[in-house]
C-alpha cells in the first residue's frame, strides 16, 4: 500500500508505504495516535509514523516536461492507494477507498 501525503499545505510531499498492508489495519494504527504524539512528533517529522517514507521533490531547474510529469504523475492521487494531509491533529486526514477519515476522529477521543 502506498499513500500520497501532503505535509502542511504543500510544504512537502511524501510517498508513504505504511507497515500495515490493509486500509483497515492502517486506520486502526492511526486510531492509536493521540493529539500530543501527533502534534509533537508527526507535525515536525511525518516519518515518525511507522513505514517507509520517500520525499517527493521536483528537480531544481526542471524542464516544462519534467514539471508536467511531476504534477500529473508523481503527485496524482489516483496513482496511490490513498492520500492524506498531515499538519496538526485537528486538521489532518487520510482518504482511503474514496472516504476521508479525520485523524482526530479515528481514535477514542477520551484519550486526547
Amino acid at each position: 500500500m502506498r499513500i500520497l501525503i501532503e505535509e502542511e499545505y504543500g510544504y512537502k510531499y511524501w510517498a508513504w508505504t505504511p507497515r500495515e498492508e490493509t486500509s483497515e489495519g492502517l486506520l486502526e494504527y492511526m486510531a492509536t495516535l493521540n493529539r500530543d504524539f501527533f502534534d509533537k512528533s508527526v507535525f515536525s517529522r511525518p516519518s515518525n509514523l511507522l513505514g517507509v517514507w520517500k520525499q517527493l521533490t521536483l528537480p531544481v531547474n526542471a524542464t516544462k516536461e519534467e514539471e508536467d510529469w511531476y504534477y500529473n504523475e508523481v503527485l496524482n492521487p489516483e496513482k496511490y492507494d490513498g492520500n492524506g494531509h498531515f499538519h496538526m491533529f485537528e486538521n489532518s486526514h487520510l482518504t482511503i477507498n474514496g472516504k476521508q477519515h479525520a485523524i482526530s476522529e479515528l481514535g477514542d477521543t477520551s484519550r486526547v
